[in-house]
């Protein structure tokens, strides 16, 4: 595992972590953002594979830190 991967998968973690203390359920943000689950809980996960790549992948990243009240 290079530092890359775990430095992704810590910061899904993160992410994970902080919408759960805010009892916001994954499905919820899907609905509102429009984004598909299974992309959300990749994100969760650190897996950005299958994520859109350049501004679409940043306006996914922002659309999901918004839904959970992170600037």
């Amino acid at each position: 595992m290079t530092i890359d991967v775990i430095d992704r998968t810590a910061f899904g973690q993160r992410l994970r972590l902080e919408r759960e203390r805010r009892g916001i359920r994954l499905e919820t943000i899907a609905q509102s953002t429009k984004i598909k689950l299974s992309l959300l809980d990749a994100l969760e996960r650190g897996d950005v594979s299958q994520w859109p790549a350049g501004i679409y992948g940043r306006g996914f990243l922002r659309a999901y830190l918004n839904a959970i009240g992170l600037p």
